[in-house]
């Protein structure tokens, strides 16, 4: 069976609870959790049974916990809007007294540096997580600005709501045509707006799983002798594109210009003992090299198939010394 209590931060109803409940001896152990991620001071009374922290951390505390990768979650962002080629991002943070904003703004930090771009004060805002008019009015502060940003990182997505709700009917801009508006959490109103709502994903589901688990391998090996390691785990989640954020042209050019960069070939004709240099177009070698894939005869391997490769011989030494002769005299002719 299994029973939740919500303690609201009081520690007298807290202290009441767990008195109540670890009186019985068919509690298998106990997961403490909180709404935000923060340290906490792990109950004295939780000492007497497995216990595993959700949500939370105590650095003096001999437990497991689980919290979300919030600082990768925020370089996740940032750098999916630089690979789309903006340049100046806008950020809409959280309250700063909270871990959360605190390591979501350091991953934004980390990936403008890690892109050799310098942190620019004025293109970050302090927001509040439960109102979305604080999305609305940083927006407009942002975009106001004498460069303004292209593209906006909005700490949530109530936020990000705010600050698409600004971008168009107050400044008559398009999202994400005229800037661009990424959240984070994933709300379920995320997929609802207009555009909908491009953000990362809050891995409540997978906090949640990890700990149940870790709260039961660790009952078991209490019980069996097993040795028990405590570990701290950070879990982040993916990236869901939508419709709210834009690739700009330079981004788009310079990814067609790495597709269509073409490969230098040389090659060695083993009987004439000539060199050759030809190019080719990447596209075209890959539509190749799967033709050549496809003629290839295939083996029967445990029920799947595996490219057959022929069995070759050792070349004699006098078709190895020619291929060297060959190479060099290559080497010679682009020296000259």
């Amino acid at each position: 069976m299994l029973s939740v209590y919500s303690m609201h931060g009081n520690t007298e109803i807290e202290a009441r609870v767990l008195d109540e409940t670890l009186g019985n001896p068919n509690v298998l152990g106990v997961i403490y959790a909180t709404v935000f991620t923060r340290r906490v001071t792990v109950p004295a009374a939780l000492a007497k049974v497995p216990t595993v922290l959700l949500n939370c951390y105590a650095n003096d505390a001999n437990v497991s916990s689980v919290v979300p990768a919030e600082v990768a979650g925020g370089h996740a962002v940032t750098d999916h809007l630089l690979a789309a080629g903006h340049r100046r991002i806008g950020y809409i943070n959280g309250e700063p007294w909270q871990d959360a904003a605190r390591d979501r703004l350091k991953g934004y930090r980390t990936a403008l540096a890690t892109a050799d771009l310098p942190f620019t004060p004025e293109m970050v805002c302090e927001g509040d997580w439960g109102r979305p008019a604080t999305g609305f009015e940083a927006t407009l502060s942002l975009i106001r600005e004498p460069n303004p940003p292209t593209a906006i990182f909005c700490a949530n997505d109530l936020m990000a709501i705010g600050a698409i709700e600004a971008a168009i009917k107050q400044l008559g801009l398009r999202v994400p045509d005229d800037v661009s508006v990424l959240g984070y959490d994933d709300q379920e109103i995320a997929r609802h707006t207009h555009p909908p709502l491009s953000t990362v994903v809050l891995p409540n589901y997978d906090l949640g799983r990890w700990a149940v688990e870790t709260l039961l391998q660790e009952e078991h090996n209490c019980a069996t002798g097993a040795p028990v390691r405590r570990r701290t785990v950070k879990l982040d989640g993916p990236l869901i594109e939508r419709g709210s954020v834009r690739v700009l042209a330079e981004a788009q050019q310079g990814q067609q210009l790495a597709t269509n960069k073409p490969l230098i070939i040389l090659t060695t004709d083993r009987s004439s003992n000539s060199c050759s240099c030809s190019s080719v177009d990447r596209a075209t070698q890959a539509s190749a090299s799967q033709k050549d894939r496809k003629k290839q005869p295939s083996l029967p391997i445990g029920g799947r198939h595996a490219v057959a490769k022929q069995e070759t011989g050792p070349a004699p030494a006098r078709r190895r010394t020619d291929r060297t002769h060959a190479r060099r005299r290559l080497v010679r002719r682009a020296c000259r």
